[in-house]
């Protein structure tokens, strides 16, 4: 399970039997931790790091695939998961938001 809100699925996860490793949180929160979750996200990023990432791809210097582009949608945000959750996701999966 995924937690992309902030930590408040978590202790669900917990009370329904799921461990620590089979639980991850976009953001660390002190519950989440406690429960064993596991962190996912930029832990070591500086400030100017989304920059000069951004200026590579920019000038070509590194070649992003995009695997797929969903629009911001329910449906289609939950066919995204799927796509995730099958472990053949070659290239990024992208959601639009107007």
């Amino acid at each position: 399970m995924l937690d992309c809100y902030g930590g408040e699925y978590i202790p669900l996860g917990a009370e329904l039997g799921l461990k620590g490793s089979a639980m991850g949180t976009l953001i660390p929160t002190p519950k989440a931790m406690i429960k064993g979750a596991q962190f996912t996200g930029a832990r070591h990023a500086q400030p100017g790091d989304l920059k000069e990432v951004a200026n590579l791809v920019a000038s070509g210097d590194i070649d992003v695939t995009l695997a797929h582009v969903y629009p911001f949608k329910l449906d289609s945000i939950r066919d995204g998961y799927k796509e995730l959750g099958t472990g053949h996701v070659r290239g990024k999966l992208v959601v639009t938001i107007p």
